[in-house]
């Protein structure tokens, strides 16, 4: 993991306060790079460049993510993402591993099932263009508000934005 990048949303859905941090590589981690993986981020040298300035050790990057989740949010905070299945096996790991326990505990939310669900609209659940088939003003990405994407921070900028997007929808 790069880096993290979370949004605190208000009881109106809109962005309160914003968390990000760079994180060092462990030691570890130089085993097992995915050649795949760095080949993609060649094309993203931009984004590269950006998760590597300051970073921290993870298990201080990781505390200040708790800390900072203890103080935004009273009980327990909900881990949301698109796609959900990536960004949450690598902040479950790292919590575990490097904290041992997650501070949102079991139940991420993915966006997009999500957004399929209160649509009614089985097939944005499955397909690699899914979001084709979001209605009009719901989907955000960094691109469309200015940010670069493939960055932690942007992508959960955009991704509140849908959340409150759609939660707007709902009433």
């Amino acid at each position: 993991m790069c880096s993290i990048g979370a949004v605190a949303l208000d009881e109106d859905y809109n962005r309160a306060e914003v968390f990000t941090v760079n994180l060092e590589f462990p030691p570890a981690a130089a085993h097992k790079w995915d050649d795949n993986t760095m080949e993609w981020w060649k094309q993203w040298p931009e984004q590269w460049e950006a998760h590597r300035y300051s970073p921290l050790p993870v298990v201080d990057a990781m505390q200040m993510f708790a800390d900072w989740l203890d103080e935004m949010v009273e009980g327990k905070p909900l881990f949301v993402a698109w796609p959900v299945g990536f960004d949450w096996g690598f902040v479950n790991d790292y919590f575990h591993d490097y904290l041992g326990r997650n501070p949102f505990g079991y139940s991420p939310l993915c966006l997009k099932n999500y957004a399929a669900g209160v649509l009614r609209n089985p097939a944005m659940l499955g397909g690699s263009r899914e979001e084709a088939l979001m209605p009009d003003g719901w989907l955000v990405t960094p691109e469309s508000i200015g940010l670069l994407p493939h960055i932690a921070i942007n992508d959960a900028i955009a991704q509140s934005m849908m959340i409150r997007n759609i939660m707007r929808y709902t009433g």
